[in-house]
């Protein structure tokens, strides 16, 4: 059964490039280090919140 929430690794490379070539073109604004940082903290957040959850549906099913 295929998830089709995932993407392929060759698709995330090629989006990536084409990314990377619109940000030397100048169609879309390079990302700062602050918005880096801030999508790592979102990110770091959002596994925690999931962690914690899937500790407790786990532990209730014993």
């Amino acid at each position: 059964m295929k998830d089709d929430r995932y993407i392929s690794v060759e698709k995330s490379i090629i989006d990536a490039c084409r990314e990377v070539k619109e940000m030397r073109a100048g169609k879309i604004p390079e990302p700062t280090l602050k918005d880096f940082f801030a999508e790592m903290n979102a990110l770091i957040e959002q596994e925690t919140f999931n962690g914690s959850h899937t500790d407790k549906a786990i532990q209730n099913r014993h």
